[in-house]
């Protein structure tokens, strides 16, 4: 009797427990999960549940209040607002990559575009951009390093890199690599350091810091009728 008791009671527990359940479209976003880690030590705090979703998958669930909040990115957010009418978003971070070549190189400008067949494998020489024939040296981040999400999507509209792209373990590594190497083409997240022998194309004739930039990737924290602060407060703390 006293073992049914208890079990009813832990029961109703888990039953009352508040639930926040997340949608990531992003996949694994790594702020996110960083800033749910942290809301779930505080006293009292709700059961946190996120999951990858697609953009559909996300906007059909939240017009069915099925789930509190979903995550995505510049490049999917108008679709999600599309299909959820008054949906209200917040940006929480930003990723830009930058497109990087050695300080001698004489190209300065790249089309989105080429930008997509040389690392998607179409291209492999810089005869097309600076006249000479050498192959290029590619390199960008590898899944879960910073800037794969803008890699991935920005660049590589979710198709897998070419083989002969080497994909970097640490966020640091694409642009120390263009800096030792003279035919090496490399998309990294930015990083200012004045040892680097590298220069910063533009792409499709925008510079990095321009507000129209193409590789810049805002992650947002997107709901209907929860309520966002506490998690904002997470995502957006230094």
């Amino acid at each position: 009797m006293k073992f049914l008791l208890y079990s009813l009671m832990l029961f109703t527990l888990c039953v009352s427990a508040e639930r926040v359940r997340i949608y990531d479209t992003l996949g694994n976003e790594p702020v996110l999960r960083k800033a749910v880690m942290a809301l779930a030590q505080e006293p009292d705090a709700p059961q946190y549940e996120i999951s990858n979703v697609s953009t559909a998958e996300a906007a059909k669930a939240l017009m069915a209040a099925q789930v509190e909040f979903v995550v995505c990115g510049s490049d999917n957010l108008p679709e999600l607002e599309k299909k959820v009418l008054n949906l209200k978003s917040r940006r929480y971070a930003s990723e830009t990559l930058v497109v990087a070549v050695y300080i001698t190189n004489s190209i300065d400008d790249i089309p989105l575009n080429f930008l997509r067949e040389i690392f998607g494998g179409k291209v492999i020489a810089w005869r097309d951009f600076n006249g000479t024939g050498y192959m290029i040296d590619k390199v960008a981040p590898g899944e879960g390093v910073s800037g794969w999400f803008a890699f991935s999507r920005l660049v590589l509209k979710y198709q897998p890199p070419a083989k002969d792209v080497y994909l970097a373990s640490k966020a640091g590594e694409p642009l120390v690599i263009a800096s030792g190497r003279q035919h090496a083409m490399s998309c990294g997240i930015e990083q200012i350091r004045p040892d680097l022998r590298v220069k910063f194309l533009k792409v499709d004739g925008q510079n990095y810091q321009s507000g129209k930039y193409p590789l810049t990737l805002d992650y947002y924290l997107c709901w209907l009728n929860a309520s966002p602060e506490k998690l904002t407060e997470k995502l957006q703390n230094p």
